[in-house]
């Protein structure tokens, strides 16, 4: 009887432990992922704005739009 209540004890207690590390796992990835797409559209928009400014010209806007994008 004892080792029963055990056994389901440390399954309950493992899956909480799984379940929690998964959670924290997928949070820090949204983040990350957060983190890239913004800083990409700054970089795009830094981009745009010098192009509308007219600091770089048409070849030179393709070639470091191509560059962000990779």
């Amino acid at each position: 009887m004892m080792m029963g209540f055990s056994l389901i004890l440390l399954l309950l207690v493992g899956g909480l432990a799984a379940a929690t590390i998964g959670g924290l796992l997928f949070a820090s990835q949204r983040n990350s992922d957060a983190e890239r797409h913004g800083a990409r559209s700054t970089a795009h928009q830094v981009l745009d704005e010098r192009f509308a400014r007219g600091e770089i010209d048409r070849e030179e806007y393709d070639t470091i739009r191509a560059q962000i994008e990779r």
